[in-house]
């Protein structure tokens, strides 16, 4: 794929989404426009009776994230490559940044040593994007401040012409530390497959 097919490829998710977050917003409760305004708001602080005083916490950011999201997001990030602008899979687990912790988290972007897949320079003058997903299967155990997660992650080359083709299917034992600042995967080990 060129990049002028890749950026009207982008650019059409773009513009499916926008008009999807406007269909949202347009069908939530608090933004119905045909009925009566709103009394406003109080800004004393004193008040507690209003469940507008209370912000509510994006799922999507690491710190609210449980467990099963964050080994998910971690994994799914991790394992989604650009080759068109990534130079080898390292770049997705700098992308995943926000989601590891500890030794993972050093070592990530450090290790200059990340050899590319094989089919890495045919992806990169196609303009294909590899999709991982990454799903909980099993909870292998759970403490206060420790996890272990088993995860089925499946990852799909896209082609510029919209065809899918599956690429690689693997399960992970993740390894997630509780922080201050949420749950963190501190490692990762691709399991045998077993026939």
């Amino acid at each position: 794929m060129n990049r002028t097919a890749l950026a009207i490829v982008l650019s059409a998710i773009a513009a499916i989404a926008l008009v999807l977050g406007v269909i949202v917003w347009l069908m939530w409760p608090d933004n119905d426009t045909t009925g009566p305004a709103a009394p406003p708001q109080s800004t004393h602080s004193d008040d507690h009776g209003s469940d507008h005083d209370h912000e509510i916490a994006d799922p999507l950011d690491p710190q609210n994230a449980d467990i099963n999201a964050t080994a998910e997001q971690a994994l799914r990030t991790m394992f989604t490559w650009q080759p068109v602008s990534d130079s080898s899979p390292g770049d997705a687990v700098l992308r995943a940044q926000p989601w590891l912790g500890g030794e993972l988290a050093n070592a990530s972007g450090r290790d200059t040593s990340v050899r590319p897949p094989a089919d890495w320079p045919a992806w990169q003058r196609s303009g294909d994007l590899v999709s991982a997903s990454a799903v909980v299967i099993a909870s292998v155990s759970t403490t206060d401040t420790k996890a272990v997660r088993t995860v089925q992650v499946d990852q799909n080359v896209m082609r510029p012409t919209g065809d899918t083709v599956a690429y690689s299917s693997f399960t992970a034992r993740a390894e997630l530390t509780r922080t201050d600042n949420g749950w963190r995967v501190t490692g990762y080990t691709v399991l045998p497959t077993t026939n």
